[in-house]
């Protein structure tokens, strides 16, 4: 049975790339029918960030990403968190000494520092150190941490679905610290002896581990395991060409979703960072399950281009317009945003803030919207009047007697229709002698403020007879 597992640390917020290694995990696992279990690699508590857990839930619980096992829904190879699992680390530690695989190394914090100063790794100082001396002076309290004794000469061999064979040298190795003189493991140790204990079959992961890889074979041969295979993810490059910087507000996920993004959309966005599906890019979760597999992943660095996850984004949205539970939501979403946006411009009874109205909106908008919460602004006419102080008009053809033309026309209707509509306007055009294309260009600066909106006499339908009055007698007057 395949078995695979997410495991982030609980350092900061979710990174894209942490978004990718869950999905990729998550489709491997349901393409096969196998299980994808969430583990949290909290043993480097220096760099463990105070909340992180929980917003990493979030963000999680937000993409709809699911796990078999893990801390909260539990399972038979728990638990699932590591700083509950130190026994299992420092019994490796102890077969790996006994084994002489491993030995205590006594260095000092002040030693390693001038070692790294130098701008050299560990020097195996501590290797020549017999096991009898090493458990003497670790008897006797002397602080210390365990190391892998890596061999001396030779190589390992990584064999990686994505990489291929990847052959590293020994003599490019130092011996890795394994335990921690505060009884923590490195990520290393605890990595393998959990990925064992947990029967994984396949790790997806960054390739920013992958010659550290060589370390983990060496340990698995040590405690005489089976390693899982091994698939190394490429790198996630910003839009300068260099590595997705945690520096960099897009490389989270939080930021997308603060800013409006569906989480379907992040998701397929995400999915094709590094995966070339052989159909189309437009996928749902369930697609991306049907069509994953490990011979389409890439080599190369994807770029994180937010216009193709805009545009993924404006097809989802017009994919949910087709779904009335789904539609229902993004009405409602909506209508927070615009209460927010004009909170003390429109009261709760404003017919602009019914889900009827809001509703229309969002159908007339629908191949115009990436996100929903910047409507309320980028749309702003449907409910304020624009600023015609702020307004270009530069462009219009009509003058003072066409606007009147246009006014007592349209204050006649008797049916505020947009069938109707699309006759009075071109009543307009042939009585006032301006070409039908410019009186609609017009009439649209006047009514919605911009030179760019939906179909002009759907949107006056439905702002209704009153609205588009007031507004052509405001310009007027202006």
């Amino acid at each position: 049975m395949v078995r695979v597992r997410f495991a982030p640390s609980p350092t900061g917020l979710l990174h894209l790339g942490g978004v990718r290694t869950a999905l990729y995990n998550l489709l491997f696992a349901r393409a096969n029918q196998g299980a994808t279990i969430l583990r949290l690699e909290d043993t480097d508590q220096d760099r463990y960030v105070s909340g992180s857990i929980e917003k990493l839930e979030q963000s999680l619980k937000w993409l709809k990403l699911n796990f078999e096992e893990g801390p909260t829904v539990g399972g038979i190879y728990g638990p699932y968190v590591q700083s509950e699992r130190l026994t299992h680390y420092r019994d490796a530690a102890s077969s790996l000494l006994h084994s002489g695989a491993a030995y205590r190394c006594f260095c000092s914090k002040e030693r390693l520092s001038s070692l790294r100063s130098q701008g050299v790794g560990y020097d195996g100082h501590c290797r020549g150190l017999s096991q009898r001396e090493g458990e003497e002076r670790g008897k006797q309290g002397v602080h210390h941490t365990i190391r892998l004794k890596v061999p001396t000469a030779g190589d390992t061999v990584i064999q990686d679905i994505v990489y291929g064979e990847v052959t590293v040298q020994h003599s490019a190795v130092e011996d890795q610290v394994l335990l921690k003189s505060d009884g923590y493991p490195t990520y290393h140790l605890a990595n393998v002896v959990d990925d064992h204990l947990m029967e994984i079959t396949h790790v997806l992961r960054g390739e920013e581990w992958l010659l550290s890889t060589a370390k983990h074979l060496l340990l698995y041969s040590a405690m005489e395991w089976e390693p899982p295979r091994f698939v190394h993810l490429p790198l996630l490059l910003s839009s300068s060409g260099g590595k997705l910087s945690k520096r960099n507000k897009a490389a989270f996920v939080e930021t997308y979703q603060e800013r409006g993004f569906l989480p379907e959309a992040v998701l397929n966005f995400v999915a094709l960072l590094g995966w070339s599906p052989p159909t189309t890019e437009l996928l749902t979760l369930d697609d991306m399950i049907q069509l994953f597999s490990l011979k389409d992943l890439n080599k190369k660095g994807s770029m994180v281009d937010e216009n193709k996850l805009l545009w993924l984004n404006k097809q989802h949205f017009k994919r949910k317009l087709e779904n009335r539970e789904e539609l229902v939501a993004l009405v409602d979403q909506l209508q927070q945003c615009v209460k927010s946006c004009y909170a003390g411009i429109l009261g709760d009874g404003d017919f602009k803030l019914s889900k009827g109205y809001l509703e229309k909106v969002l159908l007339l908008l629908e191949d115009r919207v990436s996100l929903v919460p910047a409507i309320p602004k980028e749309a702003s006419f449907f409910w304020v009047d624009p600023n015609y102080s702020t307004t270009d008009l530069s462009t219009h053809s009509a003058n003072a007697d066409t606007v009147t033309l246009l006014m007592e026309s349209l204050g006649s209707c008797d049916s505020f229709t947009k069938p109707h509509l699309d006759g009075v306007m071109r009543e307009v055009a042939s009585g006032s002698g301006v070409a039908y294309s410019k009186i609609m260009q017009f009439t649209r600066t006047i009514i919605t403020g911009t030179k760019k909106s939906p179909g002009l006499t759907a949107v006056m339908e439905l702002l209704g007879q009153k609205t588009v009055l007031r507004r052509i007698n405001n310009f007027r007057t202006n």
